[in-house]
């Protein structure tokens, strides 16, 4: 690994620590209920050759979508609950999303952290030896 100056070194963690206290308000405010899975617009053509979808204008219907153990799963949505289980879904896939930046920056940090941890380190043969230079801590 590539030996990092001691000082930048330090000045990524704590970029990484900033950028990752910045992202813990918003997952701590999630209120509500959350929902695994998505909503969309099914267009549809129902098949009878004097409908309107037969010359290309569409059935719209809404439906849930989501997956459980590999499995893809596709539900129609009772009127009553489209407004909720969008709400629903759209605070889940925010939280995600935040969630995998925080890994992201956490990885980030971990990285930092080693490059630290490798320009502080002597070669333990120097250290034994006593040729390694002393450095002031700090």
């Amino acid at each position: 690994m590539k030996r990092t100056a001691t000082s930048a070194c330090r000045q990524q963690i704590r970029k990484r620590l900033d950028k990752i206290n910045a992202m813990v308000p918003p997952i701590l405010s999630v209120r509500g209920e959350l929902v695994h899975g998505w909503v969309r617009v099914n267009r549809r053509k129902c098949g009878h050759a004097t409908c309107r979808c037969a010359r290309g204008e569409l059935h719209e219907t809404l439906s849930f979508g989501t997956r459980q153990d590999g499995r893809y799963f596709h539900r129609g949505i009772r009127p009553d609950k489209i407004q909720w289980l969008q709400q629903a879904t759209e605070r889940w896939s925010a939280l995600h999303r935040t969630r995998a930046q925080v890994a992201k920056e956490c990885q980030a940090l971990l990285r930092a952290i080693d490059d630290l941890e490798v320009s502080l380190c002597v070669d333990w043969r120097e250290a034994v030896s006593g040729r390694a230079q002393h450095r002031k801590e700090s």
